[in-house]
């Protein structure tokens, strides 16, 4: 059910001692056309969900620490450009190919992710690993500011808030981070900023109290002050970890971050109890023991809170490409008739004989379809409000 996920973090990626990635044991082809390999991608955009990859390391007490700081600086520099081919590289099927043509250029070719997150579990704490890291966060953005792409950066509560304020995952440093970010944001060449950035904190157990820990130590956070402290919260997502246990608990964190941070975030949550239908809004979370529905009546407004999408909008939602391509199909077939009209004479008798079928035939169906796209495809009924 990924009516309430608008983003899955599902690969994991790991990268060795140049910057090459893998999965698991294997060595990971960045530019790999296999089918196959794409398939979870495109059904997480059929439907309407993106999908980021997770960049995973935590044995920095290696060979790492070993390495001088060029040699650091060339494997991360390495991890860029494997990272910038990776959500670069384009889905080679033939309904990703063909999309730019359904949709008559609003829609760009889909590619192989949408974003990534780092999970630097046991980043070195000394001064040098941090000013490195900062320097490969700020080069990885710059490398994706003309990208419509997120980079996020996941860290455990514990270490966000360690007594070590200087190092690259504290939240001290990560506050100087983003101001430097903004910096580099304003220099920028390119006026439309597309590239968003998260801070994805893992909440301690009791998240009853770890959530508002994480609220007041950014409040207390002398780095922050008025619009920036409110921008930075608002840049924070508190991921859960949630046993299915206490659903009541589970509605008090997820109204406590709807109103305090930028989201939310589910750790390994229950598939199986993600993907049950939701058939009924008006109960509570507790009620319900549905992820979908404490998730839904939490993040949706008011008035539409207890409102359950209509088949209709969920079959328009899901088919809205190939609804897409068969409007296309019926506005080149108006174009070739029309030319055909235009030159030979024959065709434009035999369109005035049959004028109200060739109207009702070939206007008529795409207009509906336009009109089910207006009120239930995402992107167009965003224009339309």
């Amino acid at each position: 059910n990924f009516e309430v996920l608008n983003r899955v973090a599902y690969y994991g990626l790991s990268f060795d001692n140049v910057g090459e990635l893998y999965l698991g044991a294997q060595n990971f082809e960045v530019e790999s056309k296999n089918i196959n390999e794409h398939q979870f991608v495109r059904l997480a955009h059929q439907y309407n969900s993106k999908v980021d990859w997770v960049i995973q390391k935590n044995d920095w007490r290696g060979d790492w620490s070993k390495f001088s700081r060029e040699n650091k600086r060339s494997v991360l520099k390495k991890l860029i450009s494997n990272l910038t081919t990776l959500l670069r590289h384009p889905l080679t099927d033939v309904s990703s190919e063909l999309k730019p043509y359904i949709s008559l250029g609003m829609s760009k070719q889909p590619t192989r992710g949408d974003g990534i997150t780092l999970y630097f579990q046991n980043y070195p704490e000394d001064v040098d690993s941090t000013l490195i890291f900062n320097e490969f966060f700020l080069a990885l953005r710059k490398e994706f500011e003309e990208d419509e792409v997120q980079i996020n950066l996941m860290v455990a509560q514990d270490t966000l808030l360690a007594d070590n304020k200087t190092s690259a995952l504290s939240l001290s440093n990560l506050v100087k981070l983003q101001k430097k970010s903004d910096q580099q944001s304003k220099l920028s060449l390119f006026t439309t900023q597309k590239l968003t950035e998260y801070l994805l904190v893992l909440i301690n157990e009791p998240s009853s109290d770890a959530k508002k820990q994480l609220r007041l130590e950014v409040e207390n956070e002398r780095g922050l002050h008025g619009a920036d402290r409110a921008e930075f919260l608002r840049s924070i997502v508190p991921v859960f970890s949630f046993d299915q246990r206490n659903w009541q608990q589970l509605e008090d964190d997820i109204v406590y971050a709807s109103d305090n941070f930028g989201g939310l975030g589910l750790w390994a949550p229950d598939f199986g109890n993600l993907a049950l239908p939701v058939t009924n809004l008006q109960q509570t979370c507790a009620q319900a023991k549905q992820l979908a529905v404490c998730i839904l009546k939490g993040y949706r407004e008011p008035k539409h809170a207890e409102k359950v999408s209509s088949e209709l909008a969920k079959w328009v939602c899901v088919n809205r490409w190939y609804l897409q391509l068969t409007m296309t199909l019926f506005l080149l077939c108006a174009i070739v008739t029309a030319v055909l009209a235009y030159r030979y004479c024959f065709v434009q008798n035999w369109v005035k004989r049959y004028f109200l079928w060739i109207l009702c035939g070939n206007v008529a169906p795409p207009l509906v379809i336009f009109i089910l796209l207006l009120l239930f495809d995402p992107y167009l009924s965003a224009l339309s409000q």
